[in-house]
């Protein structure tokens, strides 16, 4: 981790929020992201998917990883939490692809 990502980490609220687009099968994963905009695109992007969310103490966070613009958390998949399901409407959903697709645009542009 770097040390832009320890600092990031370090700022984060204890405990942090997390979600995950995924297939139900693998809601309780390794990446996770503090951004929905993000987790939305995940589960979205093969139209199969899921948005899962947690909260966990900052300590069990292995790490925070930004070098895709996803503000990645690990988590250890074996630890025991509490997963529940964020319900969108489809309204929601296309708020949420809409604010990523304009950071990823800013991003690249940058």
């Amino acid at each position: 981790m770097s040390p832009e990502g320890r600092a990031v980490l370090a700022s984060l609220p204890d405990p942090v929020q997390v979600y995950r687009g995924a297939l139900p099968k693998f809601a309780r994963g390794l990446s996770w992201t503090t951004n929905l905009d993000v987790a939305v695109w995940f589960a979205e992007r093969y139209g199969l998917g899921k948005v899962f969310t947690t909260a966990l103490p900052r300590a069990k966070v292995i790490a925070y990883l930004d070098h895709r613009s996803e503000y990645e958390i690990i988590l250890n998949p074996r630890l025991r939490w509490q997963v529940g399901r964020v319900d969108l409407t489809p309204a929601q959903i296309s708020e949420c692809e809409a604010r990523y697709s304009e950071a990823k645009t800013k991003t690249r542009a940058s």
